[in-house]
Parts: structure tokens; sequence; C-alpha cells
């Protein structure tokens, strides 16, 4: 976005406009592309000075409260100091925090980087073992990896995991065609919302490179390497990977506006004093009444 409005105003900026850009860290996180993190070493934070040049200034704080009548917000500074700064216009881009999945589910959730690399070690070591094992049932098994989770986050995973651990496997002098990976999802189709044929294509593709989708299958839990599913039927996987997705940010409840039950805010017949023209949101805090 800043991208965008810095080609967008031009010269104009550093003159007559000046964005302000505040955020607690001092860098952005980008959680979209954690499953990276699984199959190699990623930088996956972009400090925030990357992006301010002239023109520009970046406040490390949390904005904690905003008087729309007044034009202004306030920000809490590293020092716990509050920042009053005035605004022409604000925009709302807030982000979204990763669902959590109980532990007493088991299995691992997808929700750090040290998650991520937990994944791999558990991967690797499942490697190990398959090496060792002569049953060739017991060692399918073991390089059985489930992701659960049929959202743009746990299609990727699948993707990056599924050839990865076929290429680990084969350096392990193990036939890779016994990996197999499982994608579930307890929807009918691959990207809920998308279009038929897209899910259908989507699924067509995964599936060249080994990935099955198990659709219409809800997993309860994962134990002693068995996944528990909602219809009775049980699985046995060497590792469960949850890849949950993302949820609105709950800070978003701070700033007092209308929100649904999902935290968005409602962008028709706001009941605040905000002049539409000053006030913007984007992402998925943005909805509709």
């Amino acid at each position: 976005m800043l991208n965008g409005l810095k080609k967008e105003l031009g010269h104009s900026l550093g003159k007559e406009v000046k964005i302000t850009l505040v955020d607690k860290n001092s860098f952005h996180f980008r959680k979209v592309l954690l499953f990276k993190s699984v199959v190699e070493e990623a930088d996956l934070k972009v400090p925030l000075k990357r992006y301010c040049t002239d023109g520009m200034e970046f406040i490390k704080g949390e904005a904690i409260a905003c008087n729309y009548s007044e034009k202004e917000i306030e920000i809490k500074l590293e020092d716990e100091r509050i920042r009053t700064v005035q605004y022409d216009y604000l925009v709302l881009a807030l982000g979204s925090v990763i669902q959590e999945i109980s532990s007493t589910l088991g299995g691992t959730t997808l929700r750090s980087v040290k998650t991520a690399l937990d994944v791999r070690q558990k991967l690797l070591s499942l490697i190990e073992l398959a090496k060792t094992e002569e049953n060739k049932e017991i060692r399918r098994e073991r390089l059985r990896i489930a992701i659960v989770g049929g959202g743009i986050t746990g299609i990727e995973t699948s993707a990056e995991i599924c050839v990865w651990f076929k290429e680990e496997v084969q350096k392990a002098g193990i036939n890779p065609v016994e990996v197999e990976v499982i994608l579930f999802d307890s929807k009918e189709h691959l990207l809920h919302g998308v279009p038929v044929k897209v899910s259908e294509r989507l699924t067509y593709e995964l599936s060249k490179i080994g990935i099955q989708f198990m659709s219409k299958t809800r997993v309860m839990k994962f134990e002693k390497g068995q996944l528990l599913c909602a219809n009775g039927i049980t699985y046995a996987a060497g590792e469960c990977v949850w890849t949950p997705g993302v949820k609105v940010n709950t800070i978003i409840q701070t700033f007092h506006l209308p929100l649904s039950s999902g935290n968005q805010i409602l962008n028709t017949n706001l009941k605040i004093n905000i002049k539409e023209p000053s006030f913007f949101f984007r992402g998925r805090a943005s909805g509709h009444a």
C-alpha cells in the first residue's frame, strides 16, 4: 500500500504531503510466507524503515485511541509515553493474526518461525526412522504427512512440504513414491468461495505433485500417530500440521467502531462521527452491514 501511495503522490510527497507509519514492531512479518521456513532458511521480517523515504515518518508505538472528530490518534511509545498525532486522512491497516489451535489436539500449528522449524525437524526425524524400518506399511505411515486446512496457507504449505520432503527422502535412499501428503478440509472444495472450476483445477494440479485432497473431512485430533476425524475414520500419519489461517486483529476493538461478530468494521451506516473522505480501512477488518 505504501508503495502505491508513493507512486500516486509523486513529487508532492515530502512537500504538500507527509505520510506517518505507526507500528509497535520495527518490521513487517510476512506471515503469509511462513510455510517457507519449513523447507528453507527464510527471512520473513521486512524493516519498516525500508519503506520510509523522504516525506515519510515511522513511529514505533501502538495506537491506543482515536479522536475522529479532532482527527488525531494517541500512540503509546516504547517508553510508555503517549504521543498525539494529528491527521488529515487515517488509514487503518491493522493486519491479521494467526488463529490458534489448542495444543491438546496434537500436531503442530504453523503460527511462527519456531513452529515452522519444529515441523522441519519432525519431518527429518521421520526420515531417519523410515530408513531403519523394514516393514513397508509402517514406513509409508511414517512418511505420510497430514495438512489440516484447505485455505491458501494449507495449499501452499502442502505443496512446499510435498516437494521438499520427497527430495529429502530421496537423498536418504528411500523411494520418494512412498511419501504421501494429504490435505484435509471440512468443506467440499479448496479455497471456499472461489468458482468451483478454479478449485477443481487447483485440486488437479496438487494431485500432479502427489497431494491428495480429502474434502468434507473434519479432523478432530492427532494422537499417537492417528488422525481422528469427525466421521469416525482414522488415518495413520507421521505428522499433522494445522494451517487454520488468520483472523482479524482484535486490536480493532479499541477503536470503538461498529463491528460484526467477526470483528469486521461495518462500512455502511457508520454510527460514529466520521467524515468518510478522511477515514479508510483495508484488509480483513473491512466488512459490510
